[in-house]
């Protein structure tokens, strides 16, 4: 019998797109405020008791918390939005759900952005009230269940359907330019290898408190040009631009090292004209 996996956030980007494929590890209960299964009414997570009621209808083993709150911008401006989305679900399920393993999907927003290459290892600074809230959920998992916590730092994730692809797709099909910045670096992930990587730390029997999954370093405006290439645009319509100052969240760096993933499970993100090559063939069939 495979695992009993309490997938969170179940109708967000990361937690839809990962139903399925963790469905072939065991029993995937998905739930979010709005969506349950027949047997588990849909949850808010952020009030204890209802997360106290969703323990006593399933008892999973491992959780997978993708739920939670990226908007940058409301979290600025009302911190206790991330405060609820994104630490106090992550209370709730440890204090509901005490001895089972939960892998928390985190963010490269816990780092200051301005070197880029960050390992595990590396002092977080976060510089934005949604990193901040990221930062104390990572901090509260690992002093509470330090055996159990697992945060998964993940960078931009794409497939064909992500914000930034999806710009593209409409402003230089409609034969538009983009100004992208070549001096904004980072590290975006795409979506099949980040899966994968989710596969194998549900299948360890033992995981890192940290790990970085996340795909190679490059700049928005060298991924923009593989964006153009793969996708058969004219390279001009990408214009390089160069960072100045103005408000968050874009850094000079917020690159990510992936040697423990390597490591502990095999990691190997593929190289981002590679999967561009296949995001475009998939939208020609």
């Amino acid at each position: 019998m495979g695992d009993v996996i309490l997938l969170t956030g179940a109708d967000g980007y990361v937690g839809s797109r990962l139903a399925g494929p963790l469905a072939t590890r065991g029993q995937v209960v998905a739930v979010s405020r709005r969506v349950g299964t027949e047997d588990v009414p849909p949850c808010d997570l952020a009030d204890r008791a209802a997360v106290a009621a969703l323990a006593d209808r399933v008892a999973p083993t491992v959780i997978v918390h993708a739920a939670g709150t990226k908007d940058i911008k409301a979290c600025e401006q009302h911190p206790p939005i991330g405060f609820d989305a994104n630490v106090r679900t992550t209370l709730n399920l440890l204090d509901a759900f005490p001895g089972v393993p939960l892998l928390y999907i985190s963010t490269d927003y816990v780092f200051a952005g301005d070197r880029g290459r960050y390992t595990e290892d590396d002092p977080v600074a976060p510089r934005t009230a949604y990193g901040r809230t990221k930062v104390c959920a990572e901090q509260v998992g690992l002093l509470r269940a330090p055996d159990e916590f697992c945060a998964v730092r993940v960078s931009a994730l794409y497939d064909g359907d992500a914000t930034f692809l999806r710009f593209l797709r409409e402003t230089l099909g409609a034969g538009r330019s983009v100004d992208c910045y070549d001096d904004a670096f980072y590290s975006p992930t795409y979506l099949p290898d980040f899966v994968t990587a989710v596969q194998r730390l549900i299948d360890a029997e033992s995981r890192p408190g940290v790990v970085h999954v996340a795909g190679p370093r490059v700049s928005r405006y060298a991924f923009a040009c593989a964006y153009a290439e793969a996708f058969g645009h004219a390279s001009r319509q990408v214009v390089p631009s160069r960072l100045g100052p103005g408000p968050l969240p874009l850094f000079p760096d917020l690159s990510l090292e992936t040697g423990r993933a390597r490591s502990a499970l095999g990691y190997k993100p593929t190289p981002h004209d590679e999967a561009l090559d296949v995001l475009a063939e998939r939208r020609t069939v």
